[in-house]
């Protein structure tokens, strides 16, 4: 074989093993491809349907483990059985409270009624800023009540509504338990509207006495201080406009106690040129650093572990305050500084006792005037949703200050004044404001 014969030879041997290798490596670029296809729709379809309807609640989220709710749910009978028909009242009572919720404020007492004879749920409807917190304290009533299902959904906006399997839609799924008593809370990422339903399993009920309101999560960091303590807010101007202050300062007399504002444990006790005498602390959950300066005296350890309220050390001057009067410098930091405003601020607010005749509670009762307005809060500044005339007949399920929570025949549900209410009793009728 000549020699540019063999040339030749090598060449296309050379050729196809380029060639052979362009095959495999294609061959390994689409089988990468597809494991992250499949990788990522594995990682991305968890999220994306994290926002389940409630409606489709039977069919659960691959990825997301049943809330109690939803897992009772699927206990349920299906289709044309004994107990069946109960099974969907319930059901339907459940979406009827987050479709039609009332809206009672930013604070809500209520000694209430679950009948174990018929399906009901309680939504309500509240506002919660962020920063702020949404406190539930559920405690059942003189007998053992049962446990209630208390979950949460996301009202607005509506680009986070989800739709339901009816085509109407209802608000977003956020987080579920169940509760027989004690206190349960939400802090939101952002402002918005939520829904609060309670509910209890199909068959029970009781007596309960509930609480709602949205505050301040924390307490105020000095001892008999307040608002109108503050002199100096989140991003007032410093140095001439050069920074901005990250934080709040609470003018209050030399000594007076600081509180720690959060559970949480200590992490720095320091002395440093701008702050002071200052005290660091980490939130318990580890959402915020919590920043206590110009201490006259620091009164905690490191690594101390503080309860809400423990004196952490005294109002002072100390740092870059010398030339000021005594205050607390409170600050807040969460992937940078945060303004503490609505971590302190308001104190979430009191309802009002509860007023009505709770004998009533269960009975079946009637209107006593033509035109009576049904709310959707406990108050006159309530909105209507409807005026009802006289011996239209209703049952009572809650009451809250001088108002009843009352289901009409039709379902609809609201509050009526208890002035207007006749309630039945077993020796005939009498109105709800005879004691």
């Amino acid at each position: 074989m000549d020699r540019q014969t063999e040339a030749k030879l090598r060449y296309e041997r050379l050729r196809k093993a380029l060639a052979d290798d362009q095959k495999v490596r294609r061959k390994t670029s689409r089988a990468r491809v597809i494991g992250l296809a499949v990788v990522g729709a594995w990682a991305i379809a968890p999220v994306a349907a994290w926002r389940v309807d409630v409606d489709s609640a039977r069919q659960p989220e691959f990825f997301r483990t049943p809330t109690p709710y939803e897992a009772h749910l699927l206990s349920l009978p299906r289709g044309i059985a004994d107990g069946a028909e109960f099974a969907r009242d319930w059901k339907a009572a459940g979406l009827q409270a987050i479709d039609e919720p009332l809206a009672p404020g930013l604070a809500y007492r209520e000694v209430g009624l679950f009948p174990e004879d018929a399906s009901q749920a309680l939504g309500l409807r509240v506002r919660v800023p962020r920063g702020q917190r949404l406190h539930l304290d559920v405690q059942p009533g003189r007998e053992q009540a049962a446990p209630l299902f208390v979950d949460l959904f996301r009202a607005a906006p509506e680009n986070v509504l989800a739709e339901g399997s009816d085509g109407t839609r209802r608000p977003a799924f956020v987080k579920g338990e169940e509760l027989s008593e004690g206190k349960w809370s939400f802090d939101p990422d952002e402002t918005g509207e939520y829904v609060v339903r309670l509910q209890p399993r199909v068959g029970e009920g009781g007596r309960y006495r509930i609480s709602v309101r949205v505050g301040a999560p924390w307490r105020f960091p000095v001892a008999g201080a307040g608002e109108i303590d503050i002199g100096s807010v989140f991003g007032d101007s410093r140095d001439g406009g050069r920074r901005e202050h990250h934080g709040v300062d609470i003018f209050m007399p030399r000594g007076t106690p600081v509180l720690a504002a959060a559970d949480g444990r200590v992490t720095s006790v320091d002395t440093t040129e701008i702050g002071g005498r200052v005290v660091w602390q980490r939130e318990a959950g580890g959402r915020h650093a919590i920043y206590y300066a110009h201490l006259d005296q620091a009164l905690v350890e490191d690594g101390q572990q503080l309860e809400a309220g423990d004196t952490v050390g005294l109002v002072g001057n100390t740092g870059n305050a010398r030339t000021t009067p005594p205050h607390l410098h409170f600050g807040a930091y969460r992937r940078g500084a945060v303004d503490p405003w609505n971590l302190i601020l308001p104190i979430p607010p009191d309802a009002p006792d509860v007023a009505v005749d709770l004998g009533g509670l269960g009975t079946d009762g009637r209107v006593s005037e033509e035109g009576v307005r049904l709310r959707r809060g406990p108050s006159t500044r309530g909105s209507i949703l409807g005026e009802l005339g006289t011996d239209t007949s209703f049952r009572v399920l809650g009451g809250a200050g001088e108002w009843y929570r009352v289901a009409l025949n039709g379902g609809e549900s609201g509050f009526l004044h208890s002035r207007y209410a006749v309630l039945a009793t077993p020796g005939g009728t009498r109105p709800s404001n005879q004691q």
